[in-house]
């Protein structure tokens, strides 16, 4: 298991460079080309993105987290409240509140939704309340039950 997870480090470590080189040429439409080219028949194994996610996170790359996300999106990967959070964690090292609140309401449809988005709703309140936009944290507070 310890192979494996080092060989899963690597991957997602050559996957991160080259998706933040991509993003920094201004290549976005690229993205797609370089994750299908890395990832292959794994595109959308959910390990790997969350990984990914965390990787842009600590290099404070929201944009280019979301634009992962929407192409992954667009290739059938369902988003869930674990793989939002993952984002909004991302968003939240830069502020980002209102990519944040849209990741909610993505998954949520606009709706309240179970307990078990509870993390979902309390890390994109957080991102709200970094940026200082407490009408918007208010509102996901309500949303959220």
């Amino acid at each position: 298991a310890s192979a494996d997870s080092a060989d899963m480090d690597l991957v997602v470590q050559t996957i991160f460079r080259d998706v933040r080189l991509v993003a920094a040429s201004g290549s976005i439409d690229d993205l797609g080309l370089v994750l299908d080219r890395h990832m292959g028949d794994d595109l959308l194994e959910r390990p790997r993105i969350f990984s990914l996610l965390r990787e842009l996170g600590q290099a404070q790359e929201c944009d280019t987290a979301l634009a992962v996300l929407q192409y992954l999106r667009q290739r059938g990967l369902e988003l869930d409240a674990g793989l939002a959070t993952t984002a909004i964690n991302v968003c939240r090292r830069v502020g980002a509140w209102r990519q944040a609140s849209q990741l909610v309401r993505d998954v949520t449809g606009g709706n309240a939704q179970p307990k078990n988005n509870n993390l979902m709703y309390n890390a994109a309140i957080s991102t709200c309340d970094k940026a200082g936009e407490w009408i918007q944290a208010l509102q996901l507070f309500r949303e959220m039950g």
